[in-house]
């Protein structure tokens, strides 16, 4: 198994150029040689050929996964699409809950007012309601 990341793009572009499917897997018998076809609508695309008595059991599991893997492939793709998304937003949100953290357990003052003197009512601890503010852009 590779340890390199998906590129989701260029599986979405072998996807799109390939023959739209679905496909389906249609062997011609043992009596014609046990040939396995990737056909689509009965129009074969691909063959899997073997004369020569090896993996013979292994014939139709590969053609059936071939066949398949037209629907499936497009399903994963966007499958992992929306889960990168759903992560990317949920890496968002806990950053910015961090952020509420940090400033809720670190007081700090804000600038109306503030002479360097003690706190007093022009002087305050930023309160969690500013802070979400400050963290939605407003003052």
């Amino acid at each position: 198994m590779s340890t390199e990341p998906i590129d989701l793009d260029a599986a979405q572009t072998l996807a799109d150029a390939a023959t739209p499917g679905p496909w389906t897997a249609i062997t011609s018998g043992i009596a014609n040689g046990d040939h396995w076809y990737i056909c689509d609508g009965g129009e074969s695309i691909a063959m899997i050929s073997a004369n020569d008595g090896i993996n013979e059991d292994q014939r139709e599991p590969d053609a059936e996964f071939i066949a398949q893997a037209r629907t499936l492939v497009p399903a994963l793709i966007d499958a992992c699409r929306t889960l990168l998304d759903a992560a990317s937003a949920g890496i968002a949100a806990e950053s910015k809950l961090m952020t509420i953290r940090q400033l809720a357990m670190a007081p700090r003052y804000i600038g109306r007012g503030w002479g360097g003197g003690p706190l007093n009512e022009q002087n305050y601890v930023v309160t969690a309601t500013e802070v979400l503010n400050i963290i939605e852009g407003g003052q």
